[in-house]
């Protein structure tokens, strides 16, 4: 997370490691790594011997105080845990076991596999992969500015159409929606600041945590980003969310409730702006932004601003007839692509859900920013 074992510098949060722990804790990241990666190639033999001497290595981080801070030896303690608890998930498949309850965790790997397994899908498939045509575009139009002249590869043209083939008619409605379960916690930090961590669990009898977001939040002051790790990349964030603050009203409540800009950058150079259709005014919804050259937009079903936002892609975005505060109406295309249930708060738990067939990136995304929302509806405004 931000403050780890390394501090994390730059949009995509790459590690860097500083001071007198720098070969023992390159050393610790290593094993942590090895130990994710070998589950991903299905070697759990040499997952669970990495597993163990990460434990081993974390441990000693954890008890060498003379040179370890306090917020280094936080943070090795989180990750001593969550490595522990992986020895035991692994172990059965180490010995030939199935083990019902074992759940790949995402990663860079995941992430790129999927793409790989999508571009080489069946014919139309490919269109899945909406995080692709996002970075696909995004470079198009850097080299766009340099050759005018470029003609695109005539597998992407559609992305370049308009409007653009249309996204969620694509995904696989007859399978079944992936499913996290979602809580928060939190600790004190530092004098006058706390740190909120909401965690994304997977939906298995033993939950298993996939993400952890990150929200530091300080007295006095709201919360301005949001950090998404995955749980096997504990020092490289996947998504960093950078929140335009609102102006003060009479109470937090009602700032709390309060829609705003954000700016989400993911590990891939993506960059996505998502702005609400009225600023400074109450709810969070309508919000819009566009990810690989479609449409889409947040909306809060009813009133209730406690409970998941549900997402939408729509067409013929255009405004609304008579208002004189800017609101907009928009035509939905396909089902609903993430949705949720139940309150979340410090002694509640919620769900969210999201279509089947959408990618692992976009996936953090929609994670991310509704995570976000969470994050400044219960802790990110005081007076």
């Amino acid at each position: 997370m931000d403050s780890t074992l390394s501090s994390t510098s730059g949009t995509s949060g790459t590690a860097t490691v500083t001071g007198p722990q720098t070969q023992r804790d390159l050393h610790a990241l290593q094993l942590c790594e090895e130990a994710f990666h070998a589950e991903f190639e299905g070697n759990f033999v040499q997952a669970y011997h990495c597993h163990a001497q990460a434990v081993a290595a974390l441990h000693t981080l954890v008890e060498d105080s003379r040179f370890l801070d306090r917020e280094r030896k936080r943070v090795a303690k989180k990750q001593l845990k969550f490595h522990q608890a992986r020895l035991n998930v692994v172990r059965p498949l180490k010995d030939g076991i199935t083990n019902p309850s074992f759940v790949m965790l995402p990663s860079v790997w995941t992430a790129r596999e999927e793409f790989r397994e999508m571009r080489t899908g069946p014919l139309g498939q490919s269109l899945m992969a909406i995080t692709f045509d996002d970075i696909w575009l995004a470079n198009f139009q850097k080299q766009k500015e340099e050759e005018p002249g470029l003609a695109p590869e005539q597998t992407m043209a559609h992305l370049l159409q308009t409007p653009v083939p249309y996204y969620s008619p694509t995904l696989p409605s007859k399978e079944p929606a992936t499913v996290y379960h979602i809580s928060v916690s939190q600790e004190k930090f530092k004098v006058g600041s706390f740190m909120y961590y909401i965690k994304v669990k997977s939906d298995t009898p033993e939950r298993q945590t996939l993400y952890t977001l990150q929200a530091h939040k300080r007295t006095k002051h709201s919360i301005d980003k949001t950090s998404l790790y995955r749980a096997t990349e504990f020092t490289k964030r996947c998504q960093k969310v950078v929140v335009t603050p609102v102006k003060p009203g009479f109470t937090e409540i009602e700032d709390s409730f309060k829609g705003r800009p954000m700016t989400v950058y993911n590990d891939m150079g993506g960059r996505i702006e998502e702005q609400p259709d009225r600023l400074e005014k109450p709810g969070w919804g309508p919000r819009r932004f566009v990810y690989g050259g479609r449409n889409f937009v947040w909306v809060t079903e009813g009133t209730n601003e406690w409970v998941p936002q549900t997402l939408y892609e729509v067409s013929e975005i255009r405004p609304k007839p008579r208002s004189r505060t800017g609101k907009k109406e928009h035509t939905v295309i396909g089902s609903k692509i993430c949705w949720g249930d139940g309150r979340f708060g410090l002694r509640t738990s919620s769900v969210l859900c999201i279509a089947a067939g959408v990618d692992q990136v976009f996936r953090e995304h929609i994670l991310s920013v509704q995570l976000t929302r969470f994050a400044i509806i219960l802790h990110g405004h005081d007076k």
